[in-house]
């Protein structure tokens, strides 16, 4: 008997959402799930109050993934990827606020561009973004308002225009071993749903590629400031 095509495509759904998952899953080494905070503000790893000695123990393990859940249930509400970097807070600030050089370091930028926000510790940045999602090639461009906090060594930013209908997210870096180590903190969320159907469909389908293509952007994000900073090849 022959299937019909929803069935097909159900099952075609299920093998690219199962796939990812197979795919992902090396990358998930440490998951924690926390109930939930505030917004952006709850994108904080200090909030929590964890010992800093804790947080050294569990980086070096492998990377940390937090991920957030909506006080509703249903999608959650951000990820965050934690990383321990051979290099001083000072050092990475540099890298991570390097914008305009993000292209030749962190995977699928084409193109950014900076410009003065609306005061002193704001910046506007631009971003394009090429990548294949399934089988479709997207290339979406955004602006995303980003404060900088130097004194607590955190950035924050929301989104300010572009494809995606929302796109929130943080910074956090944490001085580990008087200040020569740095554990790194990147939390996102971006509204991929707002891509379009296909998406919102396979999203749908298979609630859990959401999360798991969100969780590599953060994990991969990490990983690349962490390989320019170490001079090593990312992985």
């Amino acid at each position: 008997m022959n299937e019909s095509p929803a069935c097909a495509r159900r099952k075609m759904i299920f093998s690219i959402g199962f796939g990812l998952v197979l795919l992902f899953t090396p990358l998930l080494i440490n998951l924690l799930i926390f109930t939930p905070l505030l917004a952006s503000e709850e994108m904080s790893v200090v909030r929590l109050k964890v010992d800093p000695d804790t947080v050294e123990k569990l980086l070096k393990e492998g990377e940390i993934l937090i991920i957030k859940e909506n006080e509703q249930g249903g999608r959650f509400k951000f990820v965050t990827a934690g990383i321990l970097i051979n290099a001083t807070p000072d050092e990475v600030w540099k890298t991570i606020t390097d914008y305009q050089h993000y292209p030749e370091f962190i995977p699928d930028c084409d193109k950014v561009a900076t410009a003065p926000g609306d005061a002193e510790n704001v910046i506007l940045t631009s971003f394009t973004v090429a990548f294949k999602f399934s089988i479709i090639k997207y290339r979406i461009r955004y602006t995303l308002r980003q404060v900088h906090q130097k004194e607590k060594l955190r950035i924050d930013w929301t989104l300010k225009e572009g494809d995606l209908a929302e796109d929130v997210g943080a910074w956090e870096l944490i001085p580990l071993e008087g200040g020569k180590k740095t554990a790194a903190f990147y939390s996102l969320y971006s509204d991929l749903r707002s891509l379009g159907y296909l998406v919102k469909y396979l999203f749908k389908e298979q609630p859990v590629m959401e999360i798991a293509i969100t969780s590599t952007t953060a994990i991969l994000m990490a990983r690349a400031i962490k390989a320019k900073l170490e001079g090593k090849e990312l992985k």
